[in-house]
């Protein structure tokens, strides 16, 4: 059971994070200067590995969390 509360957590502050990001990111690639399709989306290759990253990450903090703070 104590798995399965890993992985809640870790995809709870994945989305939240998502949504994080659409919400601030055309202010930040704006002021940071990114190139940007006509579509307005970053000028690029659209790879999955930075959201696959980022979700393995998240199981692995949530992971260290459950085992520091598990009474």
């Amino acid at each position: 059971m104590e798995y399965l509360n890993v992985l809640a957590a870790a995809a709870a502050s994945w989305v939240f994070g998502a949504f994080w990001y659409m919400a601030l990111s055309k202010p930040w690639m704006k002021a940071a200067n990114i190139p940007m399709t006509p579509e307005g989306k970053p000028d690029g290759n659209g790879s999955p590995l930075p959201f696959v990253l980022s979700a393995i990450t998240m199981v692995i903090v949530a992971g260290f969390m459950r085992h520091m703070f598990a009474t």
